[in-house]
């Protein structure tokens, strides 16, 4: 039901937006006002421009019906304007100030360095309004050689482990082959298999079995590419030749490199060590932890003394290789496992027992003394780290195995190491292989842990294919 609007008094434009009574508005501009300055009420046509949002103003139910049933009063879309683009005003035609008498360019020769600064700013900025103007292109990076990596495509600096400081020493595990290394290996591998000595070319084929990829093994060999203690022995012993270098490249200078044959032995011997508690370690034993064997690999360092961590490969089950971190201060064991699926938690204690027993009772026998009460006699505790590079594509184990180590002892992260690498990784391996063991005029001979007969491989100096 509408009400009759003549009863209200009309409201009239506020100032502000807003709407207001006509007697507010003619008490606020007086009585002498002027009749030509009378207010008077809204028109139809005014309603649409009223500001319902001021407090001010009285809207009435007729009011608001008229507003909605109005053509004008509905809403109309308006299009955004266009934006312009803006110009840039030299700083010469912007409006300034006068200078203050007392101004720090009120002195001729700042005053001077002033204009010619504003000078060449104006130029900077007819410059740029120019319509050919472009941007400089960014400069496209360009590393150094040194600073190229085929597998993790970064440095070695971005792969250190946070809170190590590498040695002066250190290399890049992941950097490509030498060149020259590789030419030397092939030339070697062709003189073997042209020249075989004694009918049998095991020389070549002991690096080629390092070095051939998965997908090119022969058919109907899926083990051809397996890595043994054959091919693990000299691996080892260039990790602990590289150990003894003056500056040695691993970040702790308290590091050995176990032989897999001495690893295979401690299997062996763990029967009688857990059937007979007489059981007494070996010479050979005795050896190793002074640091006086193997015969080509002597650093008399003795363990506890001057070792500290030692690593080894270890083979579980005949058909897969883990890395094993052992720590003789903390009494601790990291297994370092590349496929985490071959076997239980429960199945690698078991496989790793004889370690977590017979190191401590080692050192016990060993002096002096004082060392062996601190370390204590209990059995060392055993991890099994399960965030490591996994071996998908299998077959490749071994080659993890060493380069957990070899990562490890130099202080970096394993990025970069997965299965598209390996076969990059292979020929590295190999060629450094070749070029660092054996020594010139040294056999090496691999011997079977259980002393039936010699298996491996021997094979002469690569230094002189004739």
């Amino acid at each position: 039901m509408e009400e009759d609007s003549g009863s209200m008094s009309p409201l009239v434009k506020d100032p502000k937006g807003g709407l207001m009574h006509d007697s507010v508005m003619h008490n606020l501009i007086g009585e002498t006002s002027s009749p030509a300055k009378q207010l008077k009420p809204f028109s139809e046509a005014d309603w649409d421009r009223r500001d319902t949002r001021s407090t001010a103003g009285v809207m009435t139910k007729s009011m608001l019906h008229k507003q909605k049933t109005s053509p004008l009063g509905r809403c109309i879309k308006k299009e955004p304007p266009s934006p312009k683009k803006s110009k840039l005003t030299p700083l010469s035609e912007k409006k300034k100030t006068k200078p203050d008498l007392v101004s720090e360019w009120s002195h001729s020769e700042e005053n001077d360095k002033e204009k010619n600064s504003t000078a060449g700013l104006d130029k900077l900025v007819v410059f740029c309004g120019k319509e050919d103007y472009v941007d400089r292109p960014c400069r496209s990076r360009h590393l150094a050689s040194t600073q190229l990596d085929p597998f993790v495509g970064s440095s070695i600096v971005k792969r250190i482990v946070s809170g190590k400081i590498l040695s002066p020493a250190a290399y890049d595990p992941f950097e490509p082959v030498s060149p020259e290394k590789m030419d030397k290996l092939e030339k070697f591998i062709d003189h073997d298999l042209d020249n075989p000595l004694d009918s049998t070319n095991s020389s070549a084929m002991f690096y080629m079995k390092i070095k051939i990829p998965k997908e090119h093994w022969p058919e109907g060999e899926p083990e051809y590419g397996w890595l043994t203690d054959v091919q693990l022995a000299p691996i080892m012993q260039m990790l602990r030749k590289r150990s003894m270098q003056t500056v040695s490249p691993f970040l702790p200078d308290r590091i050995a490199f176990l032989d897999p044959w001495f690893v295979n032995q401690w299997a062996v011997d763990y029967i009688k060590f857990d059937k007979d508690s007489n059981w007494k370690f070996t010479d050979k034993y005795i050896d190793v932890y002074n640091g006086e064997s193997p015969p080509n690999g002597k650093t008399y360092k003795k363990w506890v003394k001057d070792i500290d961590i030692l690593y080894l490969t270890h083979n579980i089950g005949k058909d897969h290789w883990v890395a094993l971190e052992i720590n003789l201060m903390r009494r601790r064991i990291k297994v370092y496992d590349s496929i985490v699926s071959c076997y239980t938690d429960v199945e690698i204690y078991e496989a790793c027992r004889q370690f977590t027993r017979m190191i401590p009772a080692l050192i016990q026998a060993m002096p002096p003394v004082e060392k062996r009460k601190k370390l204590g006699a209990s059995a060392f505790s055993i991890y099994r780290v399960k965030t490591a590079p996994q071996n998908f594509q299998t077959g490749d184990c071994g080659v993890y195995s060493v380069k957990f180590i070899e990562c490890l002892a130099i202080g970096i992260s394993f990025e970069g190491l997965c299965d598209s690498a390996i076969p990059g990784i292979q020929l590295k391996l190999v060629a450094e292989v070749f070029d660092e063991v054996p020594d010139s005029d040294c056999f090496i001979q691999i011997k079977d842990p259980f002393g039936v007969d010699t298996v491996g491989v021997e094979f002469i100096s690569q230094n002189d294919p004739s």
